[in-house]
């Protein structure tokens, strides 16, 4: 509807990754709302997820997060405290579990549920890879990175002391049951979900201090091809729907989140919201911004980890196959990892379109002149250039890769293999088995064939 520019509907909700997917459609809400409107939710996680290219295209009508769901009862039960960070967790649930199977062999107590399976594994790598970083103010690491390495190792470590393969890949009925029933230490989901039998905590990381929390909810914005009165309608809407005191209300009519940070400051929304929790959540956005086609990117991601996490690739390999996926390499001398690469693809280029121009020099060589009979003079010239056309091309894979050259390429490898193929093809139509008006008329008309053709 929206790519055929149709404005049949004037306010559009769509999930907070799809900001490039819905972007070039819907209008920059600084042109219809209030500065001061928008200033209210800058500070927070909502700069990421309701723009595209520096344009605020949404904004979010509710956030979700994932938070660690602690059986506080149990843990109190067993003397234990709440983990802060990975290796607490394990060391936490592998002692409980180790105490209640000697109580209950048959106990059917399980410690933590990860979500890593396709619907929610993203979330759970990507805060995961977050919570390994350094210092709590450092950008995700990167793929290629010992902290994000360290962070898929950490993730399998957690599935084989005190998880399992089922349960990793379980799905989320499985999650809103033990929710539900109790039997679980920790369980990992969206904030959005009361339970009388757990806590919510922020969830643990890489070292105490440093933590990650995935970023859901829904967005809204106005469709781009809206007539303007309709805008202005909208407009409207949305700065009701988005407002402190609307905001104000649906946190305690729905015990939803807001991505208004300040709200988290209001006495009157800490009595029903635990703020303290919110404010030591560290959001991250999911990867929304690298591809074009988010699911597509993420489909891949999450394929590339269970390959790790259930099979038998290495953290390194998949997190190489990742980064390559996004990722643009080039050739060039300026390059320290590739310069030799580089020195040898122009070396091997110039030296055979040497060779081939060099041997076009037998043909004024009375020795060499009968190996060189099948064509004339001149269409050995033209055969030649093309092959060395087609080589040149090669020339322009040299450097930062650019609209132009992989145009331009594509025009010299056709403009090559014309120019070296129709000597060929003529001397074909020449001695054609039975001669005939055309054949005959290219014997006689050479040049007049090669112009027709080119």
């Amino acid at each position: 509807m929206l790519k055929k520019k149709e404005g049949k509907y004037d306010v559009i909700f769509y999930d907070n990754v799809y900001p490039i997917r819905f972007g070039p459609y819907l209008v920059d809400l600084r042109t219809v709302l209030p500065k001061e409107h928008i200033d209210m939710y800058s500070s927070g996680i909502a700069s990421e997820t309701c723009t595209y290219n520096d344009k605020w295209v949404g904004l979010p009508v509710e956030v979700d997060f994932n938070v660690l769901y602690v059986n506080e009862e149990i843990l109190k039960e067993y003397n234990q405290e709440v983990p802060t960070t990975w290796n607490e967790l394990i060391d936490t649930a592998e002692y409980i579990l180790k105490e209640d199977r000697k109580k209950n062999p048959n106990s059917d107590l399980s410690a933590y549920n990860g979500l890593f399976d396709i619907s929610s594994g993203m979330c759970s790598i990507y805060e995961i890879m977050y919570s390994f970083r350094n210092q709590k103010n450092d950008p995700f690491p990167d793929l290629l990175s010992e902290n994000a390495i360290k962070a898929l190792e950490k993730i399998k470590e957690i599935k084989e002391r005190i998880s399992s393969d089922e349960e990793f890949q379980s799905v989320i009925p499985y999650t809103i049951n033990k929710l539900m029933n109790g039997r679980s230490i920790f369980l990992k989901y969206w904030n959005n979900i009361y339970s009388m039998k757990y806590k919510q905590h922020y969830l643990p990381g890489g070292k105490s201090g440093i933590s990650g929390s995935c970023v859901g909810g829904s967005n809204i914005g106005i469709n781009l091809f809206s007539s303007e009165e309709k805008k202005k309608g909208a407009a409207l809407f949305i700065e009701y729907l988005t407002s402190k005191e609307t905001q104000k209300e649906l946190m305690a009519s729905s015990n939803i989140a807001t991505g208004i940070m300040e709200l988290y400051d209001d006495e009157e929304v800490c009595k029903i919201v635990d703020c303290e929790l919110v404010k030591n959540i560290q959001f991250i956005n999911r990867p929304t911004h690298v591809n074009k086609d988010y699911d597509e990117y993420s489909a891949f991601f999450r394929e590339r980890v269970f390959e790790y996490l259930y099979g038998n690739k290495t953290a390194s390999q998949v997190l190489h196959e990742i980064n390559d996926y996004s990722k643009i390499y080039k050739i060039s001398l300026d390059e320290d990892d590739n310069s030799s690469l580089a020195l040898l693809f122009i070396g091997i280029l110039s030296g055979l379109m040497m060779i081939f121009g060099l041997s076009l020099v037998l043909l004024y060589i009375k020795k060499f002149k009968k190996y060189y009979n099948f064509l004339s003079k001149d269409f050995w010239f033209i055969s030649i250039l093309g092959l060395c056309l087609i080589l040149g091309a090669g020339f322009l894979e040299y450097g930062d890769i650019s609209k132009f050259k992989c145009q331009f390429k594509w025009i010299m490898v056709t403009f090559g293999i014309t120019l070296n193929l129709i000597p060929i093809l003529h001397k074909l139509f020449v001695y054609f088995p039975e001669e005939n008006k055309y054949s005959t008329w290219i014997k006689i008309i050479d040049i007049s064939f090669y112009s027709f053709l080119f």
